[in-house]
């Protein structure tokens, strides 16, 4: 497995569970750990096979930095 991550902005408007769904599958078309983004103020890091649910919960919860 690759060790590499790659930071990315995300359009106004994004909500979080396209936002992580859509960094899931970046991370497999790339082949990389994780796709790293701030979403208002939070850190995320979305392997490539993420459980959406829970990272969405985790945000929802107000973690300051999620790794789902």
């Amino acid at each position: 497995m690759s060790h590499i991550t790659i930071d990315v902005e995300l359009l106004a408007g994004t909500d979080i569970e396209n936002a992580i769904k859509e960094a899931s599958m970046l991370a497999k078309n790339l082949n990389v750990a994780y796709i790293c983004f701030d979403f208002n103020g939070i850190n995320i890091s979305i392997s490539q096979n993420p459980d959406v649910n829970d990272v969405v919960r985790q945000y929802h919860e107000q973690e300051k930095y999620i790794v789902g």
